[in-house]
């Protein structure tokens, strides 16, 4: 409902969901979608990007929808992607001692590989938090799965020459126990060395 008051349309992704999410969705005015089984994050954008396709979306800007992400902030990413300041508009949060540190030594160790790999300065490439505009899909459209997808965008979007910025957005955390695992932090620092080779 809130992000409703700065764009033209909502759409939300199911990913398998068992409790009334998808009902909860179209009630609040939102284009919901459904996975029947949980096919993970990446799928879930992915559903989520071809149906904006479809509706001949301009811009697509993704965000989680466990209250982690403010609406408030949608009207800057919108701006610097309509004022074409940027072909991939990231949100690095901030407010790091809201983040738990687990979490965010993971993020500065991936901001290091990045940088030491891609000549990636972006200080958040795991941001899901994240928007560009339709024409730059089919260069920023992902292979990996699950949580992976966020760093391997941003990979992309350097590797072939796209204009990135970064806007500072809060950090909130509701549940600090969601999110990436310890595994999954360990499977994303291989695969961001395995992607030094392949992408």
């Amino acid at each position: 409902r809130q992000a409703k008051l700065y764009v033209d349309e909502v759409i939300v992704v199911d990913d398998g969901s068992q409790d009334k999410s998808h009902k909860l969705a179209e009630e609040a005015g939102a284009t919901a979608l459904r996975h029947h089984i949980n096919l993970g994050k990446s799928c879930a954008l992915k559903t989520g990007c071809e149906a904006a396709l479809r509706r001949s979306a301009d811009i697509i800007i993704f965000m989680d929808s466990d209250g982690q992400h403010r609406p408030e902030d949608l009207p800057r990413f919108i701006k610097a992607l309509k004022d074409r300041e940027a072909d991939l508009v990231i949100g690095v949060r901030v407010g790091g001692d809201k983040m738990p540190l687990l979490r965010k030594g993971g993020n500065r160790l991936l901001e290091i590989m990045a940088r030491l790999l891609f000549g990636i300065s972006a200080k958040d490439i795991q941001s899901g938090y994240r928007g560009f505009r339709i024409e730059s899909y089919p260069i920023l459209r992902w292979s990996s799965k699950g949580y992976h997808a966020d760093a391997e965008i941003t990979i992309r979007a350097i590797n072939h020459g796209l204009k990135c910025k970064e806007i500072f957005i809060q950090t909130i955390y509701n549940d600090p126990h969601k999110g990436m695992t310890i595994l999954d932090g360990l499977g994303l620092i291989i695969q961001i060395l395995i992607w030094k080779f392949t992408l």
